[in-house]
């Protein structure tokens, strides 16, 4: 099974809900945030461009449909993707949490995530949401 948490604006590239990782760094970037605010965003940004590798296929334009998914045995990964998501959600961010068996067309794949196009006939209908938060 694979997952991805995602907040419920979308993404001008795939047209899918963006994720929280992308949520994340909008936030660091254009974000109206105190000190503490940022620090603790940062913090958490930080440990995923240290451990996660970004996908290069993900700046190709082919890709630009593409949707990344968790592993769900990433254990490191997801747990620190949770406490990103507690931290948008004390700054008001709403999030999703999707699982899916079958992600689409696989582009890119390592131990703990995978890059993958949604098929054609599947586009918004193979994701099962597990858990809501408040609207963003």
């Amino acid at each position: 099974m694979y997952l991805r948490l995602n907040i419920l604006r979308k993404d001008e590239y795939s047209h899918a809900r963006q994720g929280a990782l992308a949520a994340g760094n909008l936030l660091g970037d254009e974000g109206d945030l105190d000190s503490y605010e940022y620090t603790s965003l940062c913090t958490s940004l930080t440990w995923f461009n240290k451990y996660l590798r970004v996908p290069a296929i993900l700046n190709e334009q082919v890709c630009e449909r593409a949707i990344s998914w968790f592993k769900s045995e990433a254990r490191s990964p997801i747990d620190q993707m949770w406490e990103l998501v507690a931290i948008l959600q004390v700054l008001g961010v709403g999030f999703h949490l999707f699982t899916t068996d079958n992600p689409g067309s696989i582009d890119y794949e390592d131990d703990w995530q995978l890059v993958a196009k949604p098929h054609r006939t599947d586009r918004g209908r193979w994701w099962r949401i597990q858990r809501n938060s408040a609207d963003f």
